[in-house]
């Protein structure tokens, strides 16, 4: 057969012994011709029709981010397309790699037709900003180690060592090192790791703000103390560009935000490294971080610094991106291993490994979201030099696409140092592994975040005289905010009154700790609330706006003794009442209570009373006899061993008319209240008085001022008017009758058109001061005499209308005084005035007289004590007396936050019902009294007001049992205690919840108990619950808090529904002891004798039984779960999975193989 090539024809011929002949005429000279036998045509193992496509059309497509796979993994890699869809709202396209081989290359499997294929897409709209192969590549060399060279699970590479980057490079010239997108290989082999790896990246894409985010892990190897030096030197740049809030960039301060956590795990030895060092990493590579920084020796699949393989790394969901400056850590395409297609430590931290039949291995999701890093030998310059730029541009220009961060930071060292084929070199070898379009879970933004369990108090136990520590522990998640921030702790007692504290922060990185001090008193007795509360006005634009404010409940405890009834304000009817009270921290013993009765607040009377009662349970009582109906009444109790400021005290009143267990105000007890305008004088009501301040100015002209008075500093009288000027203030009320200016004097021709003569001055002054003031009437009286005619002498008749007054210097004075008078109808014994006489005017031109009058308020309102907790409301009563008709009582009744529930009530006495009000809505209430009297302005009196209602249940919690545990154990032991709940209150109670939390060294609350009880009955109706657990994982400083609640209003005493109990669990720490026997024969613990004919050694077979003995000296600590327990085997179980980097491998003890 002869073939020509040029015109695909082929010629037969048959042979005539050895040879045969065909004639051709040859279309021009040196036409080449193929001759071969029958043998030379070989048959195809397959012919498959090919599936169309158009990607050479730049018409036909257009995308953000084109994703390049085979056949075999396009369902996976459709539904990483639709994540990106969905997720960033990219265009996507997904080729398959046969029909760019088709298209680029005329169907050869080779690396051209990808890049063909890449600069062809640049002709689209939109072009692609990334390429992602999902695909693995296949060792490309021929060499017979691999049993298939294009598997289905293959796209290639360029080169080996591997190289996706030159694809995306030289499109601008054959010295343009620099990639037109961003490329990434994501190495599956399988649809099922490549759904595995989608799991694991939306898990990332999609993780709220924590602290492992800004976490960065520095690794730094070497062989010697040189080489050590210098990849610490390049470590410590980036840790510190990463942390500080101004790092330098080129020998230039610049500022930078991202404020990272550094943890630098360098090698400063060239021994192995310690047991120590390597837990240790182990444990931050569990609790994540953001970036992951290696720098020195390795190989394809472990670094100088060995970990544990990735998928035991634990560290799923808070996954680094992995930055590898070693050697080969990157080489996909494998060849480095004696099994040519091994995973390169880039692989196994990205998609881990596969079984044969293409299922993920176990630990898949562990390791990192994305490896940077060298697929052949790397050098240190170039590789620091790479990282310079790419650590410059995620920390300093918070770049976050992780694709879009690698090109410009490979554009930048092509820009410097292109031209050089060493770099060149790097710029090819160092490539993604991971999706290029990755948004990195770095901050990028501030996240400034406190939550409960980063407020602290102390003492954990506080009662009134302690003075309370409050520390809270902002932290920033994000970048590091502008600017400095606000932060406020908001403390709200139980009684609803709030404090607030203000600061303002310098701007901060990671942590922030706040403290503040507050002194206890009565007021603080049950929960309060700590609500911390950062960037208030909200400045700053955040990740996350809902962590701002967090808050913390802190119970403080009575001091030993509450009184439980009668309630302060409360009523009795008999003159034999039971004061009943109830001890807290009760312990099995009797306890001493100091009880005192009294009639006065101190109890300083002779008529004071004193007893002691020993209670050995929860309540206690005492009850006076000979008392006074009608009678207000003192009384107060304390532990006796306790210091007399802890007294608590209340206040009763024996009132047979109103109704038992009522709130009642008369007499003394109004001193409680709120009053505004209003005082309490011994029994009567007055209203508060009010001063207006009147400056009366007077001069000889040309003075300083303008007016001649000047009432509060801005209402102003008499403008540059001339002669006697007079203002008259109304002596109730203080407001301004009137004023008006007299030139009792002749005035100059020009002026008296417009003023009047003389007379008419002289006779409009008589008819103001007789028709204007009235007794009691406050008058000021100033001078200005200037425009004068006549003489200097003042008429009589004037002088006797000031004199009449009470003007003592009027009848000494001429028009050349300057005089200023204050006086009062009527009181001439309160007149006050100022002169200058005609000797000073040289030296005084003005005066000025200052005065702040008095007056009485028109009205004045008093606000009750808060009134309740109440399960019922009955009906408000009052009386009072009202003697003149313009005299008014009105009364409101009030929620517990002031709103006006009941606004109509008014007269010096009567009744109005209460149960309209709904006491689950407003369990507490105030009273308003608003006392009028707009004439005289003598205050109305408000004798006496009350309020009946009904009670509310009132749990405690007896501590005595929870008391009666150790308070210090060893780890394992077990905790047991029944804890009763009894109701003290006047009513039933709703089913009551018991719940036990407990906070550990570290302020994290763990829940031991949850519990419904019965409904209590009324009082002294109690119910069980009972608490059990291990401390086992419990150890240090812990705070046992046992908590009761019900359903309805609020309870008067909630400092009794708490008990606490401290416990120090003393931490186990003895190891457990390990036997291990080989064939029943026990084999000892490791030696340094290598011999294994060491007589140490027992002899056992082939294939042995090995059993390993574990046991524990600490009775509490059942070793019972083998899955807490691993085997490592050197060398491993025989497997054709290698382990990485140790020749140990670890075999669950609850594996198959053991």
């Amino acid at each position: 057969h002869v073939y020509s090539p040029a015109s695909a024809r082929r010629y037969s011929s048959t042979l005539d012994g050895n040879a045969a002949s065909v004639s051709i005429a040859p279309p021009m000279a040196s036409t080449p011709y193929w001759v071969v036998g029958d043998a030379g045509y070989k048959e195809p193992v397959a012919i498959e029709p090919d599936a169309s496509s158009d990607w050479s059309n730049p018409d036909a497509h257009g995308a953000d981010y084109l994703l390049l796979t085979t056949e075999a993994l396009l369902p996976a890699a459709q539904q990483l397309a639709d994540h990106r869809r969905s997720h960033d709202g990219y265009e996507g396209e997904v080729a398959l790699v046969q029909n760019v081989f088709d298209e680029f290359d005329y169907g050869r499997a080779t690396p051209i037709a990808i890049r063909r294929f890449v600069r062809a897409t640049q002709q689209w709209d939109p072009a692609p900003q990334f390429l992602s192969i999902f695909a693995d590549a296949q060792y490309p060399i021929r060499d017979g180690s691999v049993d298939t060279i294009y598997p289905e699970w293959s796209v290639p590479s360029f080169g080996f060592a591997p190289s996706d980057g030159w694809f995306a490079m030289q499109s601008d010239g054959p010295n343009d090192w620099s990639e037109l997108l961003a490329v990434g290989r994501i190495p599956v082999r399988s649809v099922a790791q490549g759904e595995l790896f989608l799991e694991k990246l939306q898990t990332y894409e999609t993780a709220p703000l924590e602290q492992w985010q800004k976490r960065m892990l520095l690794l730094a190897g070497g062989t010697n103390e040189s080489e050590q030096s210098q990849l610490q030197f390049y470590s410590n740049r980036w840790g510190e560009i990463a942390a500080d809030t101004v790092a330098t960039i080129d020998g230039d301060p610049v500022p930078v935000h991202t404020g990272a956590d550094t943890i630098r795990y360098y090698k400063k030895a060239n021994a192995p490294l310690d047991d120590t060092f390597q837990d240790s990493l182990a444990v931050d590579l569990k609790r994540g971080a953001g970036w992951l920084n290696y720098f020195g020796h390795s190989a394809a699949q472990t670094w100088e610094i060995v970990t544990d393989p990735p998928s035991e790394f634990d560290n799923a969901g808070r996954l680094p991106v992995v930055i590898s400056l070693g050697c080969r850590t990157g080489s996909f395409a494998g060849g480095r291993f004696e099994e040519k297609n091994a995973p390169s430590l880039g692989e196994q931290l990205v998609v881990g490994s596969v079984r044969p039949d293409g299922t993920p291995r176990d630990g898949a999701l562990n390791g990192g979201i994305a490896h940077f890093g060298e697929s052949a030998l790397g050098n240190l310059i170039p590789s620091a030099r790479i990282n310079d730029a790419l650590v410059q541009r995620v920390f300093v220009d918070t770049m976050r696409v992780l694709g879009e961060a690698i090109r410009s930071a490979k554009a930048e060292i092509n820009a410097d140092f292109g031209n050089s084929d060493f770099y060149v070199k790097h710029l090819l070898q160092y490539g993604l592994l991971g999706d290029p379009a990755t948004n990195m879970a770095l901050p990028a933004q501030p996240d400034l975040h406190v939550s409960s369990d980063l407020i602290a108090t102390d003492p954990t136990v506080p009662v009134p005289s302690d003075e309370l520590t409050v520390t809270a522990r902002l932290q920033n998640r994000g970048l590091i905010p502008s600017d400095s921030v606000t932060a406020r702790l908001t403390w709200e007692r139980p009684d609803g009154t709030i404090t607030q504290r203000t600061r303002r922060i310098d701007r901060f990185r990671l942590e922030k700790t706040l403290s503040f001090s507050f002194p206890l008193d009565e007021r603080a007795i049950g929960p309060n609330t700590f609500r911390v509360t950062v960037d208030l006005d909200n400045e700053y634009g955040e990740a996350n706006e809902t962590n701002n404010t967090a808050e913390r409940t802190q119970v403080v405890f009575d001091t030993g003794v509450a009184l439980l009834s009668p309630t302060d304000f409360g009523t009795v009817t008999s003159e034999e009442p039971s004061l009943e009270f109830t001890v807290s921290g009760q312990a099995t013993d009797r306890v001493p209570v100091v009880l005192q009765l009294d009639t006065v607040p101190d109890f300083s009377s002779p008529a004071r009373r004193e007893v002691q009662r020993e209670v050995s349970d929860l309540r206690g009582t005492w009850q006076p006899s000979g008392l006074s109906e009608n009678e207000t009444y003192y009384w107060r109790a304390r532990l006796a061993d306790a210091n007399a400021d802890t007294w608590r005290t209340a206040r009763f009143t024996i009132a047979p008319t109103v109704p038992e267990r009522s709130w009642l105000q008369r007499d003394q007890l109004f001193s409680a209240n709120k009053n505004s305008r209003l005082r309490r004088t011994g029994r009567s009501w007055r209203f508060n008085e009010y001063s207006r301040n009147v400056l009366t100015f007077s001069e000889r002209g040309q003075g300083s001022r303008v007016n001649g008075f000047i009432v509060d500093g801005t209402m102003r009288y008499e403008y540059l008017q001339l002669g006697f000027g007079v203002l008259v203030l109304d002596g109730t009320s203080g407001e301004v009758r009137a004023s008006e200016s007299f030139p009792t004097y002749d005035l100059r021709d020009d002026l008296e058109d417009d003023v009047g003569d003389q007379q008419e001055a002289i006779d409009a002054l008589a008819s103001f001061l007789d028709d204007v003031p009235e007794e009691g009437d406050y008058v000021f009286v100033r001078t200005r005499h200037l425009a004068r005619q006549s003489d200097a002498s003042i008429p009589d008749e004037v002088k006797s209308m000031f004199a009449n007054l009470g003007s003592a210097a009027i009848d000494s004075l001429s028009y050349r005084h300057v005089w200023a008078m204050k006086t009062r109808k009527g009181h001439s014994g309160e007149t006050v005035e100022r002169v200058s006489p005609p000797s000073e005017a040289d030296e005084v031109n003005e005066i000025n007289l200052g005065s702040e009058p008095s007056f009485s308020h028109a009205s004045g309102t008093t606000i009750s004590s808060r009134i309740g907790p109440a399960s019922k409301w009955g009906s408000l009563r009052w009386s009072g007396t009202a003697p003149d008709a313009e005299d008014m009582i009105s009364l409101d009744v009030l929620a517990a936050d002031s709103t006006i529930l009941i606004d109509d009530l008014s007269g010096p006495s009567g009744e109005r019902s209460l149960s309209a009000i709904d006491a689950q809505e407003h369990p507490r209430l105030h009273f308003r009294a608003t006392l009028t009297d707009s004439t005289s302005r003598t205050a109305p009196q408000l004798n006496e007001w009350s309020a009946s209602y009904t009670g509310v249940p009132e749990l405690a919690v007896d501590p005595s049992r929870l008391g009666a545990v150790p308070d210090t154990l060893l780890q394992g032991e077990r905790v047991s205690a029944s804890i009763p709940v009894v109701n003290f209150g006047p009513v039933a109670s709703m089913p009551v919840r018991a719940r036990v939390t407990l906070q550990d060294a570290s302020n994290t609350t763990t829940t031991l108990l949850t519990d419904t009880l019965s409904a209590l009955a009324p009082n002294g109706g109690r119910d069980t619950t009972s608490l059990a657990f291990s401390t086992t994982e419990f150890s240090g400083n812990n705070l046992i808090t046992v908590e009761a609640n019900t359903d309805g209003p609020p309870e008067r005493l909630p400092s009794n529904n708490t008990s606490v109990r401290n416990l120090f669990v003393e931490q186990d720490q003895t190891p457990p002891a390990v036997q291990v026997l080989a064939n029943g024969r026990e084999v000892p613990p490791t030696f340094e004798d290598e011999s294994f004919q060491a007589p140490q050694l027992p002899f056992v077979s082939t294939q042995p039984t090995l059993e390993i003995l574990i046991s524990d000296n600490n009775p509490n600590l059942t070793l019972d779960d083998t899955s807490h327990v691993d085997v490592y085997l050197k060398g491993g179980l025989p497997e054709r999975d290698p382990g990485l980097g140790s020749l140990f491998q670890r075999i669950p003890f609850t594996s198959d193989a053991l």
